[in-house]
């Protein structure tokens, strides 16, 4: 029986692995930096810039190896996105090896909505023109 759990665990860390290079595969070729993508809900509705308004052109630029650009058009995205990928290499090494995977404190909850919040509000801010894509 622990077996069979072991090899979901392992089939749905792969997944996940296979679903996010296919997702930068597709950001890759679509090329959001010279392609019309369609605009955050939030911006197209009332000219605010959202936390992830430039992710996908970020993660676009990270994906071609220009760090300096996906700073630019969202800094929130390129910090998270290596914090992102530590916690699902965690999961899936602690899912191999049988153990239970760990859980988020509601504590690192609020701190996410504080911290996405803030870049948010500083993000729209007239001199804050840097922090946005």
């Amino acid at each position: 029986m622990s077996y069979l759990r072991a090899e979901r665990r392992r089939v749905r860390a792969a997944r996940v692995a296979v679903l996010a290079g296919a997702a930068v595969a597709a950001d890759v070729a679509l090329d959001p930096l010279h392609r019309n993508v369609p605009l955050c809900p939030l911006h197209a509705t009332t000219g605010l810039w959202c936390p992830l308004c430039g992710g996908l052109r970020a993660v676009d630029a990270l994906a071609h190896g220009d760090l300096p650009a996906a700073l630019q058009l969202n800094v929130l995205v390129v910090v998270l996105l290596p914090l992102a990928l530590a916690w699902w290499w965690d999961a899936s090494l602690r899912e191999r090896r049988g153990a239970a995977a760990r859980q988020v404190p509601r504590a690192g909850y609020v701190a996410f909505v504080v911290v996405a919040l803030g870049f948010a509000f500083v993000r729209n801010l007239p001199f804050a023109h840097v922090l946005r894509g």
